[in-house]
């Protein structure tokens, strides 16, 4: 008897459905957070290359509008343009992964290029700057490891 009196009691919560929606989205919600999380991480991988490659062009483009063969100074306003966005070095790093150990940033002539009778050297500029991740263990808890943005510009000389 008391066995049917529970049952009566349990029953109306058979047909309840008024909490399941906040039970599917607790079921959901972590899911969505990586998803979010993963999306964002990529985001701002595409945004770092981005602002590397285009500190790269630019520090190829001021290299090969300054005197051949470039100067130790010029290679090193080259690189900074590249870092920071300034021929001086002085403004903030353009990517905080140039901050990482591991960043570097290659200013040399690699060849010619020839125009009509005249032989122009041309520059290579190559930037490899680890990327710094908003969510530092994301990407090792999804199974990828450390990540290395390479950018490379080449440009002939275009002299002043």
């Amino acid at each position: 008897m008391q066995m049917w009196r529970l049952l009566n009691k349990i029953r109306p919560f058979g047909n309840d459905e008024r909490g399941a929606i906040v039970v599917e989205f607790a079921i959901m919600l972590p899911f969505l957070i990586l998803l979010v999380s993963g999306m964002t991480e990529v985001g701002r991988a595409y945004w770092q290359a981005i602002a590397v490659q285009k500190g790269v062009r630019a520090g190829a483009l001021f290299a090969a509008r300054a005197d051949t063969p470039l100067s130790v100074i010029d290679q090193q306003r080259a690189v900074n343009l590249v870092r920071t966005g300034s021929v001086d070095g002085s403004g903030d790093l353009l990517v905080s992964g140039f901050g990482k150990s591991g960043a570097s940033i290659d200013v040399a002539t690699v060849g010619t290029f020839t125009v009509g009778t005249q032989d122009l050297p041309i520059i290579r500029v190559t930037a490899q700057v680890p990327f710094d991740p908003l969510f530092p263990n994301l990407f090792q808890f999804t199974g990828f490891g450390s990540h290395i943005i390479t950018v490379s510009h080449e440009q002939a000389y275009v002299g002043d």
